[in-house]
């Protein structure tokens, strides 16, 4: 009752303002969240939500995070023409290569991500440049075309890995990331 309690509880229940735990607010505010994410999400209807988990499991996680990494090595390549076809060929050589070559005994590990950045994925998508309408684009120079179009292509490739993360996250309530070492990694130690 009001009565029995601080004087300063009694007056957040007059105005209407009635004072809950931390854990209490943090649950709220994580259901609040899920079902904007679940609303805003495209895979929002029941029949897709069972497509969620098959790309959560089976290394699709590590897949994106791995693409999305490398595509931050664009950067040193921004002035060049052509450097996100040249990307893209490299890192199909590069797939091939290693499927050419010997196999290495890998291992997948599995770490949680904290509650706190997956929350904040959800808040704040990465973008590394402000959107631009096509008028906006074509008043500029066609060095900073190039380079808005390379900061675009590193935004997909990271939004798509974050999206998996989110997805997970509202799936199971959690998230984790994955991360690869192989055979060599364990000999530099």
């Amino acid at each position: 009752m009001a009565g029995d309690g601080d004087p300063q509880e009694a007056e957040a229940i007059m105005a209407g303002n009635k004072r809950t735990s931390d854990a209490e607010t943090e649950t709220e505010t994580r259901k609040k969240m899920k079902e904007e994410v679940t609303a805003a999400s495209p895979t929002a209807d029941n029949n897709n939500k069972k497509k969620i988990l098959p790309k959560c499991e089976g290394g699709e996680i590590l897949k994106k995070k791995k693409l999305a990494l490398d595509s931050m090595s664009l950067w040193k390549f921004k002035d060049m023409p052509g450097a996100i076809d040249l990307w893209i060929e490299s890192r199909a050589r590069a797939e091939a290569a290693i499927a050419a070559g010997k196999k290495k005994r890998k291992r997948l590990f599995k770490t949680r991500v904290p509650n706190g950045r997956v929350e904040f994925m959800m808040k704040h998508r990465f973008s590394s440049t402000e959107p631009l309408s096509d008028e906006e684009l074509a008043n500029c120079s066609a060095s900073y075309r190039q380079l808005y179009g390379i900061a675009k292509f590193i935004d997909r490739k990271m939004n798509d890995y974050e999206q998996l993360l989110i997805d997970q996250y509202v799936k199971q309530g959690y998230a984790e990331e994955e991360t690869e070492a192989t055979d060599d990694d364990d000999d530099e130690e």
